[in-house]
């Protein structure tokens, strides 16, 4: 399992994503790790060792800055437990990535107002919705 402040490295920035089902950290040292609900961080990439660390920083928090819609800049995940609460058919809202009440499979991007289920991959509203969702992920 992967620290975030391993070796002295410092996070640059955190994101959801939806394709991943995860938050993403992006850290100083050219590394990207990746949390998903239950575990803890995992070592998802470095980047390429031909482009220089600083231009890395440059693009990726430019990425964040321009492309990254307010829903998905998040810090934390809820729990294993919250989510199967969520989950359970008697329950008929959940939170949203802001943490405003929701419907469990609501998706307003413009409102910035997406269910945590959604977000999760957890319930699939239609194939349509995730991926507008991913669209504009960084890959």
């Amino acid at each position: 399992m992967a620290k975030l402040t391993a070796r002295g490295r410092k996070e640059l920035f955190r994101f959801l994503s939806v394709k991943k089902g995860g938050i993403f950290a992006f850290m100083d040292d050219g590394t990207k790790l990746l949390r998903r609900p239950g575990s803890g961080w995992k070592v998802y990439s470095h980047k390429k060792a031909e482009v220089p660390l600083e231009e890395w920083i440059r693009i990726k928090t430019e990425f964040y800055e321009s492309k990254v819609p307010k829903w998905r800049k998040i810090r934390s995940l809820p729990s294993v437990e919250t989510i199967h609460k969520w989950m359970d058919k008697r329950t008929l809202e959940c939170l949203s990535t802001l943490g405003e009440p929701c419907p469990f499979n609501h998706c307003d991007r413009a409102n910035n107002l997406v269910s945590w289920l959604v977000a999760l991959r957890c319930v699939r509203p239609s194939t349509l919705i995730i991926e507008e969702l991913e669209r504009g992920e960084d890959k």
